[in-house]
């Protein structure tokens, strides 16, 4: 998100729009997608305000509407927009089991395509797990207060929810749940310091003098959060290290503490120079950063610097600052996995194995590290983590097909495909789900139609190893010998690039597959198939 993202952050965020405000913003993203909206009550009202929420997060949808249709026969369905959209009142049934009713509908709809489906519900709360993608309405129920419902003008409108509540809808739907369907999300969120995580300046207000103020301590704990959700949350700051260490070591108040930080890069050096070096450290993209910061002419330098990276700017007012980061597009997760709270450790134990790597050698340092790679076939229960890594991964990605979890549940249907994922730990910690990749038969061949690794499991010199034992396990799945390879050259997926050429590019033509044989370096669990 550029400098010119600024200017509607602050229409956005500053205050809440009214939609006389809203309808007169332009949307002129050409990034556009199209969205069909099956329905039994009007989506209007909400499509209505949503462009300048879309255009906050890069993007524009345009909307195909189904009639209204309280059974969601899906009708004469066509494949052809790029995700699906279904938009309930649940209030309009008086059906006994509500969830399985809507589950089954849902399930109708993956039978006829393997595009993004999200949900939105209104009028009940309902649990589905990592089952479905769904916003529900009543979470914005304490937001909103009243009127929530606006029942008298339901024949004028189309739905029982009132202005105010589509409003709050607009925004959700626009900033966080429809960018989810088509976009990656973030990896880190990189903080200035100084009148940004508290009032005052740290070298002139000294560590009693700066102030936590209640907006400050709001935004400390919302970073807090990203980072148990798993994203990486880093310092970049014009201070002098020392003073930095001691603040964080001092100040008890801080709900935001060492422990949750990924990187501190504290320094007089430009502040894309620090947020350049956090992002080769953590081996990501500056397009998979968000920097925040008061300094406007700060956040110039940066934008100049570094154009892919994602800016916000810090207000006076933390509060303001806070609804703004709490809407970034990116930032929002619609499902919690297991890797997320693994993630800050692994990071953290990747310094650990950079320093064992400058005194062993290189077998040395894999005997030493003691890893253990655990290979699923079609994992049922980390269906979710697929789809979510696929959607991550930038750099170690070969074709970018970026699948949905309908794709991922259609490929480990078939008996002719497989999805074979990765689980690797060692002795300083595990890393969770690794990376996955799917293949599918095609006679005598099977052919590799994705294959991607999370960034953190890189440069630690056993990629052609676990790779080459996950094609082999696949192979043996399908019961084929010959292998075809898929790459897609992509504008950073070197590291994919380069190892396609050493390794794999052999075999764009069907070939033979070569195993190799299994190293000592490293332990080889094959577990076959898990459901859910």
């Amino acid at each position: 998100m550029s400098m010119d993202s600024l200017e509607l952050q602050k229409v956005l965020f500053d205050k809440t729009p009214l939609r006389s405000e809203l309808v007169k913003i332009r949307n002129t993203s050409s990034n556009r997608f199209s969205v069909k909206v099956f329905r039994n009550h009007s989506f209007e009202l909400v499509s209505s305000a949503i462009s300048p929420w879309l255009l906050y997060a890069g993007m524009d949808i345009h909307f195909e509407y189904s009639d209204y249709d309280d059974s969601f026969t899906f009708f004469d369905f066509k494949d052809t927009e790029d995700a699906y959209f279904l938009w309930i009142d649940l209030l309009r049934y008086e059906v006994e089991d509500l969830k399985s009713f809507v589950l089954e509908r849902v399930q109708e709809l993956k039978s006829k395509t393997r595009k993004p489906i999200l949900i939105a519900t209104t009028g009940r709360n309902l649990s589905f797990g990592d089952e479905v993608f769904c916003f529900s309405v009543e979470s914005l129920r304490e937001e909103v207060g009243e009127p929530f419902f606006d029942l008298p003008r339901e024949s004028l409108t189309g739905t029982k929810l009132s202005n105010k509540t589509c409003l709050a809808a607009a925004r959700e739907l626009g900033t966080k749940y429809f960018p989810a369907l088509f976009r990656p999300a973030l990896k880190a969120v990189a903080v200035d310091l100084d009148n940004t995580l508290y009032r005052g300046v740290l070298g002139e207000d000294g560590l009693t003098g700066i102030v936590l103020t209640e907006g400050h301590k709001a935004l400390q704990d919302k970073l807090v959060q990203l980072a148990g959700q798993g994203f990486f949350i880093c310092v970049v700051s014009k201070n002098d290290p020392r003073d930095v260490e001691e603040m964080f070591e001092e100040r008890k108040d801080f709900p935001l503490r060492k422990e949750f930080l990924t990187v501190i890069k504290a320094s007089w050096q430009a502040k894309s120079q620090g947020l350049r070096a956090i992002a080769e450290e953590l081996n990501i993209g500056t397009d998979a950063m968000l920097f925040v910061d008061d300094n406007l002419g700060e956040l110039a330098e940066v934008a100049g610097s570094l154009p892919d990276i994602h800016v916000l700017h810090a207000q006076d007012d933390a509060c303001k600052t806070l609804r703004a980061l709490s809407c970034f597009p990116g930032l929002f997760k619609a499902f919690q996995n297991r890797e997320d709270a693994l993630r800050q450790s692994d990071v953290q134990a990747n310094a650990e194995r950079r320093k064992l790597q400058e005194h062993l050698s290189h077998e040395e340092y894999l005997k030493n590290l003691g890893m253990e790679l655990r290979i699923l076939l079609n994992d049922a229960a980390g269906k979710t983590r697929i789809a979510e890594l696929s959607n991550k991964t930038n750099q170690f990605i070969f074709t970018y097909r970026r699948y949905t979890l309908a794709q991922v549940e259609a490929l480990m249907a078939s008996p002719g495909s497989v999805i074979v994922s990765l689980h690797l730990r060692d002795k300083l910690s595990d890393s969770g789900m690794i990376g996955a990749l799917a293949l599918v038969r095609e006679g005598d061949t099977a052919v590799l139609d994705e294959l991607y690794i999370s960034c953190r499991a890189l440069g630690r010199g056993i990629d052609d190893i676990i790779i080459f034992a996950a094609l082999q396990a696949g192979l043996k799945k399908l019961g084929v010998d010959k292998l075809r390879v898929n790459f897609v050259r992509g504008e950073r997926n070197r590291p994919a690039e380069m190892f396609y050429r050493q390794y794999l590019s052999g075999y764009v033509m069907p070939a033979l597959f070569i195993p190799r044989p299994q190293s000592e370096l490293l332990t080889i669990l094959h577990e076959g198939e898990r459901d859910e």
